[in-house]
């Protein structure tokens, strides 16, 4: 053994035995120390963690070596560990393809691509408004009858176009119509009374991060959504993180990524199946050390009708609430307007189950005659559509302005 000894602090190696390389280097045959596998960690100060966030460096967690978890630029990938769960994957350059999909944007005004992509829209329920007022210079009860059923046909409710009835009653008794123009204005101001509103900007600006809480049913369009806000937020010079909160749909977390590259954009993601609120967790904490702006979460889809699927969203939310008292800022739930009314019963309750949403996202509004959900949504649920959803580019999600948008369906 002693011989053994003497042979490596010369720098050879013991008689009959194969020369390993590990804890040798090179030809100098220097002595390397290595390191040992399954050693118990050291207790460390909590305040190494948020450090070692803040500069990039992976968090070990209980039971992994350093090997396991050490940061992207030694271990040759752009992911770093947060967590034993959770890993962060670092803002990489959009792929040419990527690139080729920003270039979609439409080169027209936003209202001339509004009144353009309404087209479905426009074309049923204008059409109809034109049959039913023609030449005609008085309105009777039959004529409003009529009219109630086009409104609803259009899907603005029950509820909703009874109150448009009885305003355009109201108001015909106050004043005499000439022609049909001045018809269609009447209808055009009572309808856009009921979705004028004012708080329509999203609740992210305020000092430190802002949390914003992205929910909805199946196949509505969450994680596109995100993608789109993100992208605007970053054109406005903010610092965005997205979390890839849907762990159980297969492929979810994968688009997200693909969103984030495109938009260039920190994301971070757990394994498929991983509790969502503990990579939501890990993401409030990674988003404090970097100083992120706004912290977008995304959400697994979940049938308003599943009550085990709500809980599980309350519990989001209240690990939000624990770490940052005042958030999440914006609950905002996307829709999909083609669905007409059962959007309205989603949105319903969603709001109630989360103790209340902050504003509506509403998609895909480019495919659908049914545009007159925005009006029943808006009157209705008293909370405010944010944005409305146009077209697949990234630019066609915009800023939703309630003027515009009637104008747009009754402007030729």
């Amino acid at each position: 053994m002693f011989k053994k000894i003497v042979s490596y602090l010369k720098g050879g190696k013991p008689d009959g035995e194969k020369e390993a390389g590990a804890g040798l280097s090179g030809a100098e045959g220097n002595f390397v120390e290595e390191k040992v596998v399954g050693e118990v960690p050291a207790v460390k100060n909590e305040n190494d963690d948020a450090a070692a966030i803040e500069n990039n460096a992976a968090v070990p967690a209980s039971g992994e070596t350093e090997d396991a978890v050490r940061p992207a630029e030694e271990a040759g990938t752009d992911e770093t560990a947060l967590s034993n769960t959770s890993v962060i994957v670092e803002a990489g350059a959009a792929s040419d393809k990527d690139a080729g999909f920003q270039e979609k944007a439409s080169q027209k005004s936003w209202f001339a691509h509004l009144k353009e992509r309404l087209g479905k829209t426009k074309n049923s329920f204008v059409r109809k408004l034109g049959e039913l007022f023609g030449d005609r210079m008085t309105i009777d009860e039959q004529t409003l009858e009529r009219l109630e059923e086009i409104l609803i046909e259009a899907d603005i409710g029950v509820k909703t176009t009874q109150k448009i009835i009885k305003r355009m009653q109201e108001k015909l008794d106050e004043v005499k119509v000439k022609n049909m123009d001045e018809l269609f204005a009447l209808l055009r101001d009572i309808m856009t009374s009921l979705v004028d509103y004012d708080n329509t900007a999203l609740n992210i600006d305020r000092p430190g991060m802002s949390v914003m809480l992205v929910v909805g049913v199946n196949g509505v369009g969450k994680t596109t959504t995100i993608g789109k806000i993100a992208s605007n937020l970053v054109k406005e010079g903010k610092k965005v993180m997205m979390v890839a909160g849907d762990t159980f749909r297969a492929g979810a977390i994968e688009q997200a990524e693909i969103w984030a590259r495109r938009v260039g954009i920190p994301i971070v993601k757990a394994q498929q199946n991983s509790d969502p609120a503990a990579v939501v967790f890990d993401a409030i904490k990674a988003g404090k050390a970097r100083h992120i702006d706004v912290l977008i979460i995304d959400t697994a889809g979940r049938l308003h009708t599943k009550y085990n699927l709500m809980e599980e969203l309350k519990k989001i939310r209240k690990i939000i609430t624990r770490e940052i008292h005042d958030a999440p800022h914006e609950i905002l739930q996307v829709l999909d307007g083609t669905t007409g009314q059962n959007a309205l019963i989603q949105a319903k309750t969603f709001n109630e189950a989360m103790g209340g949403i902050t504003g509506i996202a509403l998609t895909k509004l480019d495919g659908t005659a049914k545009g007159g959900i925005v009006i029943s949504i808006s009157d209705e649920l008293k909370v405010p559509i944010k944005l409305i959803g146009i077209g697949e580019a990234i630019d066609d999600l915009k800023r939703f302005n309630g003027a515009d948008f009637v104008r747009a369906i009754f402007e030729q």
